[in-house]
């Protein structure tokens, strides 16, 4: 916290009109840079050490925003972490923190889930990771936690490495589920595969999006008990996917901005479904 107040103060004298916020995302490092991250210890003094934090009287207040990880809401390293030497999975910061931050004047309380929006987490990093996947299902639900406890933002990253594209599904859907509290996964990929693929086939992308997504790691990741039920869809083999997106067309001009051209996400998206199965 005395490096956030220092940082604040040279914010505010270069940049006085931008905005602040303090981020705990590692504090539990700067109490001890060699404690194990992969296990339950390590979590249950985050989530004290945060807490320390957000109760700090300085330099949170009107002119200091905070940032969340939340690590907890959505992580399985956290979760898997933690189940594994059978410790108890507290949700936090709660509904409590939040209304203390209130009181205290603090008037941007964000969550920042780092790792969904870029489907990779400490232990499931492994080559060709970069490969189109999606989480419409997890972000839908972390976007509610948040709200629920009293949060009025979330800031999320754009890409792990600058030198690949982005999880395009997973970018345009966040700010839509923000925006949109009646907005579903279906609907949503329902809206992109229009943005991505021709009026004639992008009800066919739509279903391949769906089961690209049943079948990508961060679910798979998690623990059983922390997983969501998977989308419905009719395909049933990723063998049948590739077949049904042999028939998307890419449109040449998307309504919207994107990181890349349809065409190329497209065929980024069959190289991920042929992995589903190896070669087809």
């Amino acid at each position: 916290m005395d490096m956030a107040r220092k940082v604040h103060a040279i914010v505010r004298r270069e940049a006085p009109r931008a905005q602040f916020n303090a981020n705990p995302w590692a504090v539990t490092q700067w109490e001890d840079l060699h404690m194990n991250c992969f296990r339950g210890r390590f979590w249950a003094r985050e989530a004290t050490n945060t807490r320390v934090v957000l109760w700090e009287p300085e330099p949170l207040g009107p002119s200091c925003g905070i940032e969340l990880s939340m690590h907890k809401y959505c992580r399985s390293l956290a979760l898997n972490s933690l189940l594994q030497e059978r410790m108890p999975i507290e949700l936090s910061p709660d509904a409590r923190d939040v209304q203390r931050l209130r009181r205290r004047g603090v008037s941007r309380v964000w969550a920042w889930p780092y790792f969904p929006l870029d489907e990779v987490d400490n232990g499931d990093l492994r080559e060709g990771f970069r490969v189109p996947q999606s989480e419409t299902r997890y972000i839908r639900r972390f976007v509610d936690q948040p709200r629920k406890i009293g949060l009025n933002g979330i800031i999320g990253n754009g890409g792990f490495a600058e030198d690949q594209c982005v999880e395009l599904v997973n970018l345009y859907c966040l700010p839509r589920f923000c925006r949109d509290e009646q907005a579903t996964p279906e609907r949503v990929l329902d809206e992109l595969a229009g943005h991505l693929a021709t009026r004639q086939t992008q009800k066919d992308l739509a279903q391949v999006l769906r089961f690209s997504e049943n079948n990508s790691t961060w679910g798979a990741s998690l623990p059983e008990q922390c997983r969501l039920p998977p989308l419905a869809t009719q395909i049933q083999t990723a063998a049948e996917a590739l077949g049904i997106l042999d028939r998307v067309v890419p449109r040449d001009e998307p309504s919207l901005a994107l990181p890349e051209p349809p065409a190329a996400y497209l065929a980024r998206l069959k190289d991920r479904l042929r992995g589903v199965v190896g070669p087809v």
